[in-house]
C-alpha cells in the first residue's frame, strides 16, 4: 500500500492561513520520500502563539507561492497514493478545505483518515492522544523529532499508522472500517469528514452553542479544568469552550470528555496525581472512558483552530 502522510502549519487562528506543509510518502511500510513547502498564507498575518509553536516567521514565507499554487506541487507529489493520513486530520483537512475556499479553488479528489482516532481504538487507555504522547508510547526513545516541524510531524504520522497496523494485525485498507472509523473523502466541491459518530449525552444537547463549528474538537464534548491557567482567567476559558460548542463540567464525571490541566506539560502529567480531578480522570481512562487529559497548550491550540 502506498500512502501519503501530511501536516499543515498555520500563521494565525484562521484555518485558511497555511504557511507550511510537510508530506511524507510511504510504501509497504517504508518511507520513500519527504518534502516541505513554505507558503504565503492568506490572510498574511502571523500570530505570536502560532510562531511560538512552529517557529515560522513572516520573513520565512516572504515571496513564497500562495496555497493553490503550492497544492499543485503537493498533488503531484502524492499522486499514486491511495490514502492521505494525518494525526488529528480534522485540523489538517479543515485547513485544506478552508484554504481552497478562501481562494475559490476546487477541492482535490482524495480520501483521508486520522491516526489520532485510530490510535484511540488500537491502543486504548492513554492519558492523551496528541502526537507527542502517542509517539512516546509507541516508540519510546527510538524516535526523535521536532514537533510542529511539518515534515517531521508528517513522518511521525506515517510511522504511527504503520505501527498501529502491525499491532492490530489488520489489513491497512480495511483497518478503518473494522474499527468503525469513517474514511473522509474530498470531491471537487464537497467533502465527507473522517471520524467516529459523536454520541452527545441528551441532557447536554440544549447547552451546545448552535453557532459553533461542528468540527471543532470541543463541539458537543464535556470539558473540565484543574490547576491554574497561565494564559487566561478560568471564566474566559469557559467562554472559549462555549464558543467552540463545548459544555463545561465543574467536576470529572462519567460524562467528561476532556480534562484541561494547567501548569503541566505532557511529560509531567503522570507525576501530577496530587489533583483529585486528575487522579479520577486517570481511573476513568483505565476503565475505558472516552476521556482525554490535555495541557494548556493543547487547549489553546484547540480553541484557536
Amino acid at each position: 500500500m502506498r500512502f501519503a502522510a501530511i501536516d499543515f502549519e498555520t500563521a494565525n487562528s484562521c484555518r485558511a492561513s497555511i504557511c507550511a506543509a510537510g508530506v511524507a510518502i510511504f510504501e509497504d511500510g517504508n518511507l520513500l520520500d519527504k518534502k516541505t513547502w513554505l507558503i504565503s498564507p492568506f490572510p498574511n498575518q502571523f500570530d505570536d502563539f502560532n510562531i511560538s509553536l512552529h517557529g515560522i516567521s513572516p520573513e520565512d514565507v516572504a515571496g513564497k507561492p500562495s496555497f493553490p499554487t503550492t497544492w499543485q506541487s503537493i498533488a503531484q507529489f502524492i499522486a499514486g497514493c491511495s490514502l492521505v493520513i494525518a494525526h488529528n486530520a480534522q485540523f489538517d483537512m479543515n485547513c485544506l478545505r478552508n484554504a481552497m475556499n478562501a481562494h475559490s479553488s476546487p477541492y482535490p479528489i482524495i480520501s483521508y483518515a486520522c491516526t489520532r482516532i485510530l490510535a484511540q481504538k488500537v491502543i486504548p487507555g492513554l492519558h492523551s492522544y496528541g502526537l507527542v504522547p502517542v509517539v512516546n508510547h509507541l516508540f519510546g526513545n527510538e524516535f526523535s523529532f521536532n514537533h510542529h516541524n511539518p515534515e517531521d510531524d508528517a513522518i511521525c504520522a506515517g510511522n504511527i499508522f504503520i505501527e498501529l497496523i502491525n499491532r492490530s494485525k489488520k489489513d491497512p485498507i480495511t483497518i478503518w472500517s473494522e474499527y468503525g472509523i469513517q474514511v473522509g473523502k474530498f470531491s471537487e466541491y464537497d467533502y465527507v469528514p473522517c471520524g467516529l459518530k459523536r454520541n452527545i449525552h441528551p441532557k447536554y444537547i440544549q447547552e451546545i452553542n448552535e453557532n459553533a463549528d461542528t468540527e471543532n474538537a470541543f463541539y458537543g464534548r464535556i470539558v473540565a479544568f484543574t490547576g491554574a491557567l497561565q494564559s487566561m482567567k478560568r471564566s474566559d476559558a469557559f467562554k472559549a469552550v462555549n464558543e467552540c460548542g463545548g459544555i463545561i463540567d465543574k467536576g470529572v464525571t462519567h460524562n467528561t470528555n476532556y480534562l484541561v490541566v494547567g501548569n503541566y506539560t505532557h511529560a509531567q502529567l503522570k507525576e501530577a496525581l496530587m489533583s483529585s480531578k486528575l487522579s479520577k480522570a486517570y481511573s476513568l481512562i483505565q476503565e475505558g472512558q472516552e476521556l482525554e487529559i490535555i495541557t494548556e497548550d493543547d487547549f489553546l491550540w484547540i480553541i484557536s483552530n
